[in-house]
């Protein structure tokens, strides 16, 4: 398999002093190959200094960073395959003050997945949308996001490619609005529900060949309403996505012609059984965004139509917040600073709610539009702080999910600021004692009673080319700690310390293997040291 060649672009975070500077260097090859990774990009992520440095190659594999700050980094590869697929890795490092550092790497070969469609009665079905769903936990819950997406031909075959190796996938055949019996989105194998369907896990290079998905036929219904609109409007954009876990759940849009009357009757078709939010805007998207929402919030089909839905305009979301410490303010309490992100769950967006010095209060419009959201990020970073706790209206809701608009209005958060975090220094070694880099370690609470409480509980990362790992602002408590091999693409994770987006086949063998960590308990503003012995499962 060839890569494609791209030309020197190198950029490198700003240094007062540059002879204490950094460096390093190396190759990038494809894993289980001997050619070198041609078309790649390397990127140096640094947690405190906030710095972002890139570069790609100018001869084949040969890549290069300059002028780094001394300090702990994660470096991202990308390879950059035939066919526009991508593989990804992530290291670790840590540079000293004019270390020059050579770190040979290698990307692992993406693997694919064939197989075919055909219908009730076994005949192909020719131009289904096919794709492969990615698995994973976030905000405590399992997702599926579509990676890669496919359409088979007229022998109803299909072919997924750029899947990466180590993580947990399930197949998914779209399903059609056509009337009548209709078939609805089907996964491998031959169920209609995500969670039932068979996990796909392939390692580097794999071809999983067997993947064959008979489509159901399920009966379509219609959703009939208003849209109050107080002064009218001459045409309409209506949107219907599914409420639930798949995150690419716009299923149906449309441009209706409009009567220009303040109330509007509508009509949407082409729905199988489900959950759904429906949305109604002026056509005009650029100029005037989707407003007009239904105050019942989820529309539920079972078995019949839905009549009557009122969609009513929606005044700009209010949000109130607090973030405040628990106990007493930390001398360097200015240095903790409190992010949330809402991720829109109608369409691949969101928000930044607040970005502020903690303790922190706020109150007013928010640029989110009204829908359900996820929060799916509630971090305090720096000064050694900690989130402890945060509630939604009082309440801890179920995977993050909250709903902005309608009767139920904007919404109020509450976050509980801990400054009694612990820093852990971890070091990781092989049965004879030799350090191991790229050890993925997880502390597991004990109070997580199950996978999904522990894959937003448990603090985690990766040892660096000295087999160490370090956090601060752990909190206080017992922990079971253990040093796991790295699995390329099923650890990747967004964010230091804390877990995000795990592949779910991952986070599932590692709650199995809890019972072989180390007991450790852990004081509050302690620093703790930590030898773990490597596992491999």
């Amino acid at each position: 398999m060839r890569l494609l060649v791209l030309g020197l672009l190198a950029v490198a975070a700003p240094s007062q002093m540059a002879d204490s500077s950094a460096s390093i260097s190396g190759v990038i090859r494809v894993a289980l190959t001997s050619e070198r990774a041609i078309q790649f990009s390397v990127v140096a992520q640094s947690e405190h200094m906030n710095l972002h440095n890139t570069a790609y190659g100018t001869t084949p594999g040969i890549y290069g960073l300059k002028q780094l700050t001394p300090g702990a980094y994660r470096l991202v590869v990308t390879g950059f395959f035939e066919g526009g697929f991508q593989s990804v890795t992530q290291r670790s490092i840590t540079l000293s003050k004019g270390q020059e550092l050579t770190l040979d790497i290698s990307v692992p070969l993406p693997g694919e997945i064939t197989g075919r469609v055909i219908d009730e009665d076994g005949r192909p079905m020719h131009g289904v949308l096919v794709h492969a769903m990615d698995k994973r936990y976030s905000c405590g819950a399992i997702h599926y996001w579509p990676i890669a997406t496919s359409k088979s031909d007229e022998l109803g075959l299909f072919r997924l490619q750029g899947i990466p190796a180590g993580r947990s996938f399930v197949v998914r055949a779209d399903g059609s609005t056509a009337g009548g019996m209709s078939p609805t989105d089907t996964f491998f194998s031959n169920t209609v529900s995500p969670d039932a369907a068979q996990d796909i896990v392939l390692a580097a290079g794999e071809t999983r060949s067997d993947v064959e998905i008979r489509r159901t036929k399920q009966p379509l219904y219609c959703v009939d309403g208003v849209a109050e609109s107080g002064t009218g409007f001459d045409s309409m954009w209506w949107e219907v996505a599914r409420s639930g876990s798949q995150r690419d759940q716009l299923v149906n849009q449309s441009t209706l012609s409009a009567s220009g009357e303040p109330l509007q009757k509508f009509v949407i078709c082409g729905l199988h059984n489900g959950n759904y939010q429906v949305g109604v805007s002026t056509a005009d998207l650029k100029s005037h965004p989707p407003q007009f929402r239904s105050s019942e919030g989820v529309v539920v089909i079972r078995g019949e139509n839905v009549h009557g839905l009122r969609l009513r305009p929606q005044a700009p979301v209010t949000v109130s917040g607090e973030a405040i410490w628990d106990g007493q303010t930390p001398t360097n309490s200015s240095d903790a600073k409190l992010f949330v992100h809402f991720e829109g769950t109608l369409r691949m967006g969101g928000g930044v709610l607040s970005e502020a010095a903690v303790p922190a209060r706020f109150s007013g419009p928010v640029n989110l539009l009204p829908e359900e959201y996820i929060i799916d990020r509630v971090e305090v970073r720096g000064g050694g702080a900690y989130v402890k706790d945060w509630t939604w209206n009082n309440q801890h809701p179920p995977g993050n999910r909250v709903s902005l608009g309608g009767e139920s209005g904007g919404g109020h958060l509450r976050v509980l600021v801990g400054s009694d975090g612990a820093t852990i220094s971890a070091k990781v070694t092989d049965i004879d004692s030799r350090p191991v880099s790229k050890a993925f370690i997880a502390m597991i609470p004990a109070s997580a009673t199950n996978e999904a409480e522990m894959s937003v509980a448990m603090v985690s990362g990766e040892a660096d080319q000295y087999g160490y790992y370090s956090v601060d602002a752990v909190p206080p408590g017992r922990y079971r700690a253990l040093a796991i091999e790295r699995v390329d693409g099923a650890t990747n994770q967004v964010g230091w310390g804390r877990p995000k987006d795990l592949g779910a086949n991952f986070v599932s063998r590692l709650w199995a293997a809890q019972a072989s960590g180390n007991v450790v308990d852990i004081a509050g503003n302690a620093k703790v040291d930590i030898k773990l012995k490597v596992q491999h499962f």
